[in-house]
């Protein structure tokens, strides 16, 4: 947890819907406490409050010619 909040999360300015990565989505989900799924809308959400910065992870479900893939977006939001 050390490395997460000192290094990780500080290499992230605020933002809002920005598009981040699998692995870098993989490292938050794996330390945001909290997740819940979107009802119709194909998202799963996690979401914390880690130094004082609230962080929300959405996993999305896309289409794509073959099937689906998902996407991964980061709204960070200082207190």
């Amino acid at each position: 947890m050390k490395w997460f909040r000192e290094i990780f999360l500080k290499s992230f300015e605020d933002c809002k819907g920005r598009r981040i990565t699998v692995k870098q989505a993989n490292i938050f989900i794996k330390y945001l406490p909290e997740r819940y799924d979107s009802v119709g809308f194909n998202a799963t959400y996690y979401n914390g409050i880690i130094n004082n910065r609230k962080i929300i992870v959405q996993e999305s479900d896309v289409c794509c010619g073959h099937g689906y893939r998902q996407e991964y977006f980061l709204t960070i939001k200082t207190k």
